[in-house]
């Protein structure tokens, strides 16, 4: 084969044009995958300026969730808000036995649970266990045999920060190279995946790009964050972010492992389209990335502790206020400790996160400005179907939120 000449270089205003252009494609690419176009977006912010606070939030809110049921005959969804202090949380749909979600309703919540090891290493960082720019060749290699064992991993592994991995710019895959494409498209694909696969699979891991060149989100690098701090800390993942997390915030329902009682309350889980009962995950060694179930009333009160941590002396205040901090930002993302942070879509600062796994989708955002915020929880895989009809009724609900007040 051949090799194709290179273009000439076009001159600096052409280039500049091309690049603008470009620029602002991706743009609207980007909104497009919350669920709105450019169009849509300048609608949205026309729709909300001069919104008048009708007092009637309840009701906006179980329209736009009504919509969103439509085409969900089994779903169960509950929408979580916070606003000024006040904590409501309201159940629509039903699930299979006819019972209707609350806000003990149990669900899983995909890559949320990124949030909570985000907060873990903000806890950890606040204390002084770690620094944010201590290495994985640091941290790793003298405590994990399956790592360090054999052949060293690359030097560019080595080098691979803890703020590269909770911003995703460690350059590592999406997913661990051992995963077999059989296991993906299994019922429960992350159930084998331990922890000696997760180290043996860094110690030869091919990266993506260097370290802290650009953003690549990454669950095998958030994976590994979570068994790091596990590691350094010389407890098992789930204990750690309970002991550091859970157990100061009184998050009594927010685990990896449910109880007997904890399954009883679990919405069961369906697939979009077909409406069949979805397995649920097993995240094993990658549970840092996905693997924690939740309910409507341990995530507002999540949202309630970040809202008011700044008024706290705590030692999870600070680590709170920790967890907001931006740690990378470039044109298209801007990351806190494992949040999500949006400045331009209304105006104010806005956490937020998404989820998903086989059966379930998840969205979480706070309105610092507003002192609001909200969680989604439903119990159709709509992230692992393409669609993401939930990130756009959360994209919609936030400035109802911020603007009509709860009756």
């Amino acid at each position: 084969m051949t090799k194709k000449p290179a273009s000439p270089t076009p001159s600096q205003p052409r280039r500049r044009r091309w690049l603008i252009w470009i620029g602002g494609l991706l743009a609207v690419c980007l909104l497009s995958t919350v669920g709105i176009g450019f169009g849509g977006w300048l609608a949205l912010r026309q729709r909300f300026a001069d919104l008048p606070d009708t007092h009637d939030l309840d009701t906006r809110l179980a329209t736009e969730a009504q919509a969103y049921l439509a085409d969900r005959p089994n779903g169960a969804l509950v929408i979580g808000v916070v606003q000024d202090g006040r904590t409501a949380v309201f159940g629509f749909g039903a699930m299979d036995d006819g019972s209707a979600p609350d806000a003990d309703t149990v669900y899983e919540i995909g890559s949320i649970s990124k949030v909570l090891t985000g907060l873990t290493l903000a806890a950890l960082v606040s204390d002084g266990t770690v620094a944010i720019t201590d290495t994985l060749g640091s941290l790793v290699e003298s405590t994990t045999s399956d790592y360090s064992g054999g052949n060293r991993a690359s030097p560019a592994i080595a080098l691979i920060t803890l703020q590269h991995l909770v911003t995703h710019t460690s350059g590592l895959p999406r997913l661990p190279q051992s995963l077999s494409d059989d296991e993906l498209a299994g019922e429960d694909p992350y159930a084998a995946y331990d922890s000696a696969r997760l180290w043996q699979d860094l110690r030869t891991a091919q990266l993506e790009n260097a370290p802290g060149l650009a953003h690549l989100y990454s669950n095998y690098g958030a994976g590994v964050l979570g068994q790091t701090l596990a590691q350094t800390t010389g407890q098992d993942y789930a204990a750690l972010v309970a002991e550091r997390i859970l157990k100061p915030l009184t998050l009594s329902d927010t685990v990896v492992e449910l109880t007997d009682a904890q399954r009883d309350r679990l919405a069961p889980g369906h697939v979009l389209g077909s409406n069949a009962s979805a397995p649920n995950w097993t995240l094993n060694a990658l549970a840092p990335a996905g693997g924690f179930k939740s309910t409507a009333r341990d995530l507002t009160d999540l949202i309630a502790a970040n809202l008011t941590a700044a008024t706290g002396s705590r030692p999870i205040d600070r680590a709170l206020l920790e967890s907001h901090a931006v740690l990378y930002s470039s044109w298209d993302v801007t990351m806190a400790y494992g949040w999500f942070v949006q400045d331009q879509l209304w105006g104010q600062r806005v956490l937020w996160h998404n989820g998903g796994t086989g059966g379930y989708t998840s969205y979480i955002a706070i309105d610092f400005e507003h002192q609001a915020g909200i969680v989604l929880l439903s119990n159709y895989g709509d992230a692992m179907a393409g669609d993401n009809d939930l990130d756009a009724l959360g994209l919609v609900s936030l400035p109802l939120i911020a603007r009509v007040s709860l009756p």
